[in-house]
């Protein structure tokens, strides 16, 4: 699971050298972040409303999903 926060890096780094997101959909960015989140906030809730590993693996990929959007916006401005 934790592999999958490195995978963002190639995507943030082809929008950033092509200077384009148009091909990048938001909608499905921030699907990936609601997911993301969410299923950490349940993960944290089945835990005892304690942090693990799977918790912060998720909030991690909810943050890469966000600074992907970040950058999308970023190049539609």
């Amino acid at each position: 699971g934790a592999i999958r926060v490195l995978t963002y890096i190639p995507t943030i780094i082809t929008i950033c050298s092509s200077a384009s997101s148009s091909q990048y959909s938001l909608t499905t960015w921030g699907l990936w972040i609601l997911a993301n989140f969410t299923l950490a906030l349940s993960l944290y809730d089945q835990n005892n409303r304690k942090v693990n590993g799977l918790v912060m693996v998720n909030l991690a990929n909810a943050v890469m999903c966000l600074i992907t959007v970040v950058f999308i916006i970023y190049f539609r401005i």
